[in-house]
């Protein structure tokens, strides 16, 4: 028997999330294809322009009219309310539909998935392709799953093996955005189609209040030709293309992005794209093989002003680094995007001002944008061992005014699972009317970067 597999890509409560083609949820539809699985891709995130009651029926009739028998959701903190109230409706329909949930949130806290959410049957942790495939076919022949990687609750016990085993990235078919709506209606009128890639998993790093370890687990990367034939294809495909790059460092290994760079001016694709990288991870040599290859934008997550919470955090690089790197980068005309943390354990108000002084010197020396972001309790990081205690953030109101246009219960959401954004950790350093004061400036300078408010909430105002 063949089980008819839904994917779907939830609708983001914030703005600051880019609307492109999701590229995971892309690169397993194209995985299960090519071992002959039946499977249809639905972007919610694409379908909902706005969000309501309204909207939430009519996603939910859209996955029913497929009939699948498997539905799945890649998930961030951030959506969680909407999967929760989309599976709670949609099983109300659908009770026999086994319901899947893989996604950065529910692989760092898996149980707490199952706990929280009773309307999820499997959670997927970690790399999903071989591991959702496995369980596909396990329920198909009537077993009960038992491969690695899958974590469910039967009799009220909780059952998960971990992962022993890595993907084979360079075997993986390229991302099936084929099963999507076109691309080209992804993106602005007069402006080129936007998609991702990755030519990497994993970071070769260990921050401290990073995910991305227990997400993918050991850093691997593709060798330079399947890069180089995946950007070929998609050009053919889609033609004037923009790509960003997604790989958590992209710059890793230096040989391997002159390699990539050489390659690329040699096949003529006249691509123009970004990526993601550190301040230690480039030099002038590198920025002007990157600048000579096509890339316009380069993100570097700076984090902190302060040495000693760069230390505490395990950056790995001096305050001295961030100033050069992002100046040389300028200077070869890259758009320069940044974002900040502030309010990590033991980290004093006259540390953060120097953060956010820091995002201010860069945004005065020319960089597009220096976003600062308030540390959020996200489940299991290692940061959080010693904070136990959670505040609610100015943005608890916005949130809970949007949960509201989708449930008749917003409390249930409230609390740092559902809505780590919400949060965060309470600080003895700082006082109440200090972090108030804090929030405010960092307000200021993201709307120098143009963004209105550090998180966006979703506009209702469409909706009856």
């Amino acid at each position: 028997m063949t089980l008819k597999t839904v994917l779907c890509n939830p609708a983001q409560p914030v703005y600051y999330v880019p609307h492109i083609p999701p590229l995971g949820m892309s690169y397993l539809a194209g995985y299960l294809r090519e071992h002959e699985q039946e499977v249809t891709l639905l972007d919610f995130e694409h379908e909902a322009t706005s969000m309501g009651k309204r909207t939430m029926n009519r996603l939910v009739d859209m996955a029913c009219n497929l009939e699948p028998d498997i539905i799945g959701f890649t998930a961030w903190a951030d959506c969680m309310p909407f999967i929760s109230e989309f599976l709670t409706r949609f099983r109300q329909r659908a009770p026999d539909c086994i319901t899947v949930l893989g996604g950065p949130l529910p692989s760092v806290a898996p149980a707490e998935t199952l706990e929280l959410m009773p309307a999820v049957d499997y959670v997927v942790v970690g790399e999903g392709e071989h591991v959702l495939l496995q369980l596909i076919q396990q329920l198909e022949q009537g077993k009960a799953p038992d491969s690695e990687g899958v974590c469910y609750k039967k009799g009220g016990s909780l059952f998960y093996r971990p992962q022993t085993s890595h993907v084979d990235i360079e075997a993986l078919p390229f991302p099936a955005y084929d099963l999507l709506p076109p691309v080209r209606d992804y993106t602005r009128e007069g402006e080129p189609t936007v998609l991702t890639m990755a030519a990497s998993r994993g970071c070769i790093y260990n921050c401290t209040f990073c995910s991305s370890k227990m997400m993918w687990g050991l850093y691997r990367c593709r060798s330079v030709n399947n890069v180089i034939d995946e950007v070929a294809f998609h050009v053919r495909e889609y033609g004037d293309i923009f790509i960003d790059f997604l790989d958590d460092i992209f710059t890793a290994y230096p040989q391997w992005v002159k390699t990539f760079c050489r390659r690329l001016q040699e096949r003529n694709l006249d691509l123009k794209w970004s990526c993601i990288t550190r301040v230690d991870r480039v030099n002038r040599e590198l920025l002007k093989n990157l600048k000579e290859a096509g890339c316009r934008i380069i993100f570097y997550g700076v984090d902190s002003g302060t040495q000693r919470i760069l230390n505490q955090i395990n950056k790995g690089y001096k305050v001295e680094d961030v100033l050069r790197a992002i100046e040389t980068s300028l200077e070869f005309g890259f758009s320069i995007e940044n974002t900040f943390i502030i309010n990590f354990p033991t980290e004093t108000k006259q540390e953060m001002m120097e953060t956010l002084k820091l995002a201010r010197t860069l945004l005065d020396m020319g960089v597009e944008e220096a976003v600062v972001f308030i540390l959020t309790p996200h489940p299991n990081l290692s940061i959080l061992d010693s904070s136990k205690e959670y505040l609610p953030t100015p943005y608890r109101n916005g949130f809970l005014e949007y949960i509201s246009y989708v449930t008749d219960t917003p409390q249930q959401y409230d609390s740092p699972y559902f809505f780590p954004e919400a949060y965060t950790p309470r600080n003895p350093s700082v006082t109440e009317e200090e972090f108030q004061e804090l929030f405010e400036i960092c307000t200021e300078i993201n709307k120098e970067s143009g963004f209105p408010l550090t998180l966006m909430i979703r506009e209702n105002s469409t909706i009856p």
